[in-house]
Parts: structure tokens; sequence; C-alpha cells
């Protein structure tokens, strides 16, 4: 997404998994304004009702009977914060040979879920509220211990075709409203 800002420029916000992304872009002139408007975190999804019984704790990845997929360490957000929390208890290289395929975001991951190829995988809480995907996977919500929170952050393009309406938006996500609304939905 960061290569399409880059390439296309055209949109008013940018809302990526990392805020390095912002800062990139921030310093080549291509994003005006950053704020923080919650954190993200990572979370087991599995199939709708649990049917492995998968439990809060991320050594359950490693169990023979569960099929999982991981993102991608190199292409999104969401997998360089699955190698890091895997690589603090240990597990990342376990995990990744264990895996079935790696995708490059968490669309991906829920694809998989959705077409029933995995029976686990790990991405952001925020998709638990993405369309309709409660119909089919539900989360695993892991302890504080094992998972950090990243920042999730918005930036104002330069481009923006409405910015005095964007700065409004901006305005109302920094707010204590805002960011209630934001946490709401997982982030």
């Amino acid at each position: 997404m960061k290569k399409s800002v880059e390439v296309n420029r055209i949109g008013d916000l940018f809302i990526p998994g990392s805020i390095s992304y912002l800062h990139s872009l921030q310093k080549n002139g291509l994003v005006t304004r950053v704020i923080d408007i919650g954190h993200m975190e990572i979370a087991i999804f599995v199939r709708k009702g649990n049917p492995k019984n998968v439990h809060a704790e991320l050594r359950q990845l490693l169990r023979s009977d569960l099929k999982i997929v991981i993102g991608t360490d190199n292409a999104s957000a969401v997998g360089k914060e699955t190698r890091s929390i895997l690589q603090q208890q240990e597990i990342y290289q376990d995990v990744l040979a264990k895996a079935l395929y790696l995708t490059t975001d968490p669309k991906g991951l829920e694809q998989s879920l959705r077409r029933e190829e995995a029976d686990a995988v790990l991405n952001w809480r925020a998709v638990a509220h993405r369309n309709d995907n409660f119909l089919y996977m539900e989360e695993v919500r892991l302890p504080a211990t094992q998972v950090g929170q990243k920042i999730l952050a918005i930036g104002l393009l330069a481009g923006s075709k409405n910015p005095e309406l964007t700065r409004a938006f901006l305005e109302l996500a920094a707010s204590s409203i805002g960011k209630e609304i934001f946490s709401r939905y997982g982030l």
C-alpha cells in the first residue's frame, strides 16, 4: 500500500499497518501530518466455533493437528509483527516450517480461514470487525505477555483533494470520542 501512495499520489488519508510507513512518506513530502489513533494487536483467529479448541497461547500453533497460515515478514506489517512475537517466544522458525504457506496481507489470512485451508492464523484483532468475518472466524485473544501493541496512526496525504474535510476527520479521530470508536473495533 505504501508503494501505491508513492506511485499514484492520490487519496486523502493513509492508515498503514506500521507507523514507519507514514514516517517514510512524511520524509518524502507525501504525508503532511501524522496522528496516533489507537493501537493494533495480533490475535489467533480460528474457524467459527473454534472446532479445534485452540487456546490463547502462541505455542498452540505448533500443534500437529492444526493447519496454519502466517503473514510473510517481507511484505506486510502483520507478517513483521508475527515474526517479532513468535521470535520472542522462540518458536518463529518452527511455526514458519509448519505453515502451509505465507501470505502477503491480512486479507490473505482472512481468506485462508474462509476457504477452510487453515485452522488458525495470526492476524490483527481489528479483522474480526471487517466485512462479515464473524460468520467465518472468531478471535482467540492472546495474553498481553505474548503480544505487544503497535501504534495505529493515520496520515494526511499531501495530494488530498479535500484537505479541510480531511483535517476535520483527523481531529475527530484524535479525540477521545474517535479513539473510543476505534477501540470498539479492535484498534
